[in-house]
């Protein structure tokens, strides 16, 4: 019998595991590798947003920081203006208030140098030039907490006005009467010189404009427990000084020691003076 040698043909294959373990997982060429989705191309664009973004929230949060810590709050400083009233510091750059126009008490702007400042009620005194008097007629403003006193007899041709509040005087007369000339120097006195003169020298005085000329006022020593002031009148023409002013001879009366608010007061009344 012969030997039949097996038919590769009809021979059943069989295949170890290790064939099959290749056939199911082939081996994949380095040429047909699935690409990454984060190439270095998105990654550096996505990196460029990130930046950006943080940039402007970070913009916008210290922009509105610095707003909120610009409106610091102003100092308490005041300036004084022409008036005599005071403004602060205001606005997000903490300047100055616009000092207010001055007024009178019509509320118009027409206060000129020399008028007193008008914050409250004022009264308008009036006195008449007096028949064959020298002196002039005038008009003068003070507050309403002053009170008047009008003495006048135009059948001797006299006149005096006293303004009194509280422990202060002011007063102004005309008459009959004679000047003097006020000597603040040894120079004041003109070389023989005979008529009558009222010794300022050592005397402390200031210097006070008016619309009806230039002013000084002096310190006298009254009576104990009481002080006062004169006044003289400066000549334009020579420059010496007169006791008498043209609307009369003024003076101040107060306690020892005057209040430095009261005099300034005072000496706005005599600088609100208008001849008629």
């Amino acid at each position: 019998m012969e030997n039949q040698q097996p038919n590769p043909d009809n021979q059943t294959q069989t295949s170890s595991p290790a064939d099959n373990l290749h056939q199911t997982h082939p081996q994949q060429s380095s040429g047909n590798k699935p690409k990454s989705s984060f190439s270095p191309l998105k990654i550096l664009i996505a990196l460029v947003i990130i930046v950006l973004l943080t940039s402007l929230l970070a913009g916008t949060y210290f922009l509105g920081k610095n707003s909120k810590t610009g409106e610091k709050a102003c100092t308490q400083e005041a300036k004084l203006c022409p008036d005599g009233s005071y403004v602060g510091r205001t606005g997000p750059n903490c300047e100055f208030s616009t000092c207010p126009t001055p007024q009178d008490q019509t509320g118009n702007p027409n206060l000129t140098p020399g008028e007193p400042k008008e914050t409250r009620v004022m009264k308008t005194y009036v006195s008449q030039k007096l028949k064959d008097i020298g002196f002039s007629g005038y008009t003068l403003k003070h507050g309403e907490d002053w009170t008047e006193k009008s003495e006048r007899d135009d059948s001797v041709g006299t006149a005096k006005l006293t303004l009194t509040k509280d422990k202060y005087s002011i007063t102004i007369q005309q008459g009959p009467m004679g000047g003097a000339l006020c000597i603040y120097k040894d120079a004041d006195l003109p070389p023989g010189f005979e008529g009558p003169t009222s010794d300022k020298r050592g005397k402390v005085y200031a210097d006070i404009e008016t619309s009806f000329g230039s002013l000084r006022r002096n310190e006298e020593s009254g009576g104990i427990g009481e002080n006062g002031f004169s006044f003289c009148q400066k000549n334009d023409q020579d420059g010496s000084y007169g006791s008498f002013t043209s609307v009369g001879a003024m003076g101040y009366f107060g306690p020892a020691t005057f209040d430095p608010a009261t005099l300034t007061e005072m000496d706005d009344i005599i600088k609100s003076i208008k001849k008629l």
